[in-house]
């Protein structure tokens, strides 16, 4: 993945989640391909647009000794035995569902509680989508922020 899918913008996340539902392409490299160029071309039309910094939320809360994380905008949760595991984990979790999510972008990007995901899936990806790459499973870590608090 290009480093242009680190910092997506939200207007583009629903371009992409069109160029999908569109039904022209045939795979998620012509459809990021399609975006890519849409968004050149927004980029050199409006001068500059200020990218969003994509950040995941690690709710954490401690129950019966063990650190539950929960990340609401992937809707994932773990519970290990400190709070430095329960992080880690999380972030193998979000790489697994990223590279799950790409594998099959139709279906994930049409479902009404999984298509908002997009744009946090492609800044994980940006990261890895190899479980196995601890260096991209550490950066996908860093899109994580700790919240100390009690999870809904």
């Amino acid at each position: 993945m290009s480093t242009l899918w680190a910092n997506l913008p939200s207007e583009a996340s629903r371009d992409i989640a069109r160029l999908i539902a569109s039904g022209r392409y045939k795979s998620v490299d012509e459809v990021l391909t399609a975006a890519t160029r849409q968004l050149i071309t927004v980029e050199e039309d409006e001068a500059t647009i200020e990218p969003t910094s994509v950040r995941l939320a690690a709710q954490i809360e401690w129950s019966d000794g063990q650190c539950c994380a929960y990340c609401p905008e992937l809707d994932l949760a773990t519970a290990m035995g400190s709070e430095e595991e329960a992080l880690t984990d999380l972030a193998e979790m979000a790489v697994e569902y990223a590279e799950d999510y790409l594998e099959d972008l139709a279906f994930y990007a049409k479902s009404p509680n999984r298509a908002e995901h997009l744009p946090f899936i492609l800044a994980v990806a940006e990261c890895t989508t190899d479980v196995y790459d601890v260096e991209g499973v550490r950066k996908a870590r860093g899109l994580f922020e700790s919240k100390h608090e009690a999870i809904t």
